[in-house]
């Protein structure tokens, strides 16, 4: 029923948040109508209109990919043909942890 009633304002509240209006201002608008609690609200626009927070849509079937880019060619990264790239830069080698016993839990304040 409360998802019912939130699909039945859908067009209303896509539009208001489109144009900025916080999430809370508008359940608090509907509350009455649609008869779920806020926590239910919030899920329902994250899952009914906000566009996913994961990179290119992969766990909604792909809905919203974007366009596969394949690598560039040597031919467009280089015109004059040559195979000259630039070296790898270096790894920076962390030194390993050491464990003082002498350690003084007042050095951290």
């Amino acid at each position: 029923m409360g998802r019912a009633a939130f699909l039945a304002h859908y067009d209303e509240i896509r539009r208001r948040l489109a144009e900025g209006e916080p999430q809370i201002v508008i359940y608090e608008d509907l509350e009455e109508r649609i008869g779920i609690g806020y926590p239910q609200f919030s899920l329902y626009c994250r899952r009914f209109i906000t566009p996913p927070s994961f990179p290119f849509g992969h766990q909604n079937g792909g809905a919203e990919s974007a366009p596969a880019q394949s690598a560039p060619s040597p031919a467009e990264t280089d015109p004059v043909g040559s195979k000259a790239t630039s070296p790898a830069p270096a790894r920076v080698k962390k030194a390993p942890f050491e464990f003082d016993p002498r350690y003084d839990k007042g050095e951290l304040y």
